[in-house]
């Protein structure tokens, strides 16, 4: 997560040990042990549960095995289909883009019912994982779209994954505009080719609900009120 926060455009997806054994609520818990924790860089990370079993090809053997495997890969599975038709800031969570494929079987011994994925998506005074569970009719689905960051008081972007997301979207859009316009002359034109660069990913995100609206501002001092050097911009 420490490293997800120095880039500022990417996520940390932690695992935690395949313990099926393990009570799901309470002392002993997964969630007795994350949900006190105050992670420094919570915001740039997530954690889902439980392991589960898949049916899955690979590449050596064509034929279907089934193969035990973190949560994670449930959401980077749903994350990979969804971002075919729909914007990478919407949840992958819910009926609508969280039923997991290829799933067969959760790997606890208890059952991992919709009270327990509840529970761990606490609205105050709490650190929240996101549970796979089942959701009638519709089958196991991925319950919960929130990061370590843990709460306090009430819920704000910082703990939604899908906000992280579309920050990271941002940052990597920013990034490669600038990188292109690097060593060009600091002028009007040039910040008028970073703004035409810059503003289509935001003209989407406010299309698509993302955002509601957006402000591009050139400064004249870095963010820490220092001076720009030779050749340095900020906005």
């Amino acid at each position: 997560m420490a490293v997800a926060r120095t880039r500022g455009d990417a996520i940390a997806l932690i695992d935690h040990e395949n313990e099926p054994n393990r009570v799901l609520a309470g002392v002993g818990s997964i969630y007795s042990e994350i949900k006190n924790e105050q992670y420094a860089d919570g915001t740039f990370g997530a954690m889902f549960t439980p392991y589960a079993s898949y049916t899955c090809s690979t590449i050596n053997d064509l034929d279907n095995m089934v193969q035990v495997l973190p949560a994670s890969y449930a959401y980077l599975v749903n994350l990979g289909r969804a971002i075919q038709t729909s914007p990478n800031w919407l949840a992958i969570a819910g009926v609508n883009r969280g039923i997991v494929a290829g799933i067969d079987s959760l790997q606890p011994r208890q059952a991992l019912t919709n009270t327990i994925a509840d529970m761990y998506q606490p609205t105050e005074n709490g650190t929240a994982i996101n549970a796979i569970t089942d959701v009638k009719p519709y089958g196991l689905t991925i319950w919960g779209n929130r990061t370590l960051a843990r709460v306090a008081t009430g819920l704000t972007a910082e703990h939604f994954l899908n906000t992280r997301n579309m920050i990271s979207d941002i940052k990597k859009n920013a990034y490669s505009v600038a990188k292109s316009l690097l060593f060009e002359q600091d002028s009007d034109a040039l910040w008028l080719s970073f703004k035409a660069g810059v503003s289509p990913l935001l003209e989407q995100l406010i299309a698509g609900n993302g955002i509601s609206a957006y402000q591009l501002n050139r400064l004249k001092t870095k963010y820490n009120k220092k001076p720009l050097g030779k050749g340095e911009a900020a906005c």
